[in-house]
């Protein structure tokens, strides 16, 4: 595993998350106590970009709703499409 050094630890505040590029990436850091991680910032969907904000370690796609886990980046809500019955 190799790391790219973004920003120091202490220029993000806990439980927030800012969006950098990296080389040609752009990702999301979140900060939760002492430990940063990255996703991607682009939802997969439709590669969108993802807005740096979260609620409860979650980030939110605010086309089709689509959310992931901001520490492990794992997808947990599907996007919804047209034809979701939101009852």
């Amino acid at each position: 595993m190799s790391y790219i050094r973004t920003l120091e630890l202490a220029q993000l505040p806990n439980h927030t998350v800012r969006r950098v590029r990296v080389g040609s990436q752009e990702v999301l850091l979140f900060r939760q106590g002492e430990w940063m991680s990255a996703v991607s910032a682009r939802c997969p969907h439709q590669n969108l970009l993802l807005p740096p904000r979260e609620k409860g370690g979650v980030v939110t796609c605010p086309f089709h709703g689509a959310q992931f886990n901001l520490i492990s980046g794992e997808c947990l809500r599907q996007p919804l499409s047209s034809d979701t019955n939101s009852d």
